[in-house]
């Protein structure tokens, strides 16, 4: 220890020494999931630079210096023993520090002043710490010091994701932007066309175009957010955000069920009344979200607030988390079951009902036409991704590929489609091919122009409300 002080009584000081176990640092975090995967969880190591990427690993067992007289000290002399020489992967000889919480050892970068001496079978690391330079606990002025391996380059923000599948996510996230602007502006084409009075009311498909949008919105978010790293150490906002969209695409095929057995009743397909289609429409709607309910409230509530720490001190490491990770691998497989069960009821009530409108296909108007060929686009989009699923639930394989193809081709392409159907007009008459008229044929299904005509040109048979 050493001091610039010259006053005898500023040099008498009374210092404590501890030992912090290295294991304390050892458990792995959670690291299984409910959603499925990009790529496998890998254990964020303790010593992290300030951003929080993972620089180093920890050499050996750190020290708990308590001085009485902290502010007499210029700098101490300190000697850590250390398990090995460093590896290849962290090549530097360092001492880092933490705080009370013991969260994190962050370096404090004096790798030219780390010597190391041998006594007897041990091996030291040894290194003059000035005291200024490490950053202490609100709480107490005690210094907690470790020796660590470390890279040459300790800057940088967390890379939670390879390189490949990064710009997979990335190129995702752009995608589903160009649907949310092609989509947004349909949106706006609609607010138009009644503001204007050419339309009576809102069109039932546009709150279609608004579900696909709010995806687009989630799913904007969780590609953006993902490769930061801010999902590493809140699984349940992962679910919350990867998962809503698949529930709002429930809504959507719920939705073209409803309006397919409209358009049909007629014929009697599954329900003839008007108001029991409506509300079996909103029952389902409500237990498909009940079900979202549910699970969250289990992963939130009973999984994920497991205590799997008996250690009566303050730290980042629970005891152990193969409790937590076994139960959610459980929850995983049940919803993803249910999911996929219910996707296949849909698409055995929509493949009855289409069979029988097929049949009716030469009586059909273009109104009928038009939800005909924008269910044809959504539902077998949607049950393709339900078999997709299914390979890679029996598969049990992580694949950032895999997943990249289920997104692109089951959720980005048919948006895309989709809004192909709802934007033709408009696309035509931008490029000067088409007619004055922005929204397509059929758009309203039920809404009267104001003109005595239907929205987006003529429709040989009217549908009821």
């Amino acid at each position: 220890m050493h001091s610039d002080s010259v006053n005898a009584n500023q040099l008498c000081t009374e210092i404590s020494l501890y030992v912090i176990d290295q294991s304390w640092f050892a458990a792995p975090r959670t690291t299984a999931r409910v959603s499925f995967q990009f790529e496998k969880r890998t254990t964020q190591g303790v010593v992290q630079n300030s951003r929080g990427r993972e620089v180093g690993e920890v050499a050996g067992d750190g020290s708990l210096i308590s001085i009485g007289n902290l502010n007499s000290v210029t700098y101490l002399e300190v000697c850590l023993q250390v398990d090995e020489l460093p590896q290849e992967v962290y090549p530097l000889q360092d001492f880092g520090y933490t705080l009370d919480t013991l969260d994190w050892i962050r370096p404090l970068d004096i790798v030219s002043n780390v010597i190391t001496r041998q006594v007897g079978s041990a091996l030291f690391w040894c290194a003059n710490v000035t005291i200024s330079t490490v950053p202490l606990s609100d709480d107490d002025d005690a210094i907690r010091l470790f020796p660590i391996h470390r890279e040459e380059d300790i800057s940088g923000r967390p890379k939670t994701l390879s390189s490949r599948t990064e710009a997979l996510v990335y190129t995702l996230g752009a995608c589903y932007a160009i649907d949310f602007l092609l989509l947004s502006i349909f949106i706006v084409n609609v607010g138009r066309e009644v503001s204007s009075g050419h339309a009576a009311s809102f069109p039932v498909v546009a709150w279609i175009a608004i579900l696909f949008i709010v995806v687009c919105i989630f799913r904007m978010c969780f590609m953006f957010i993902l490769p930061s790293g801010e999902f590493e150490d809140n699984p349940l906002a992962e679910f919350i955000v990867f998962e809503i969209p698949t529930f709002l695409l429930f809504s959507v095929v719920i939705m073209a069920i409803g309006f397919w057995e409209k358009l049909a009743r007629s014929k009697g397909f599954f329900l003839q009344d008007k108001a029991a289609i409506k509300y079996a429409v909103i029952v389902s709607l409500i237990l498909i979200w009940a079900l979202w309910i549910i699970v969250t409230v289990i992963y939130a509530e009973v999984i994920l607030d497991q205590d799997a720490t008996e250690s009566p001190c303050p730290g980042r490491v629970q005891s152990s988390s193969e409790q937590i990770d076994d139960d959610t691998r459980r929850l995983s497989v049940a919803y993803q079951s249910i999911i996929i069960a219910f996707s296949f009821l849909l698409g055995i009530l929509f493949a009855k009902s289409s069979y029988s409108l097929f049949n009716m296909s030469k009586k059909m108007s273009r109104a009928k036409t038009f939800i005909f060929r924008l269910a044809a686009i959504i539902v077998p989009s949607f049950l393709l991704r339900c078999i997709f699923f299914i390979i890679i639930l029996a598969g049990d394989f992580t694949s950032a590929i895999y997943m990249f193809i289920v997104l692109m081709v089951t959720e980005v392409f048919m948006m895309f489609l989709a809004q192909l159907q709802f934007n033709g007009k408009y696309f035509e008459r931008l490029f000067g091919n088409g007619t004055s008229n922005v929204l397509p044929s059929g758009v309203s299904l039920a809404t009267k122009a104001t003109s005595g005509s239907t929205i987006g040109g003529s429709i040989e048979s009217r549908m009821d409300d």
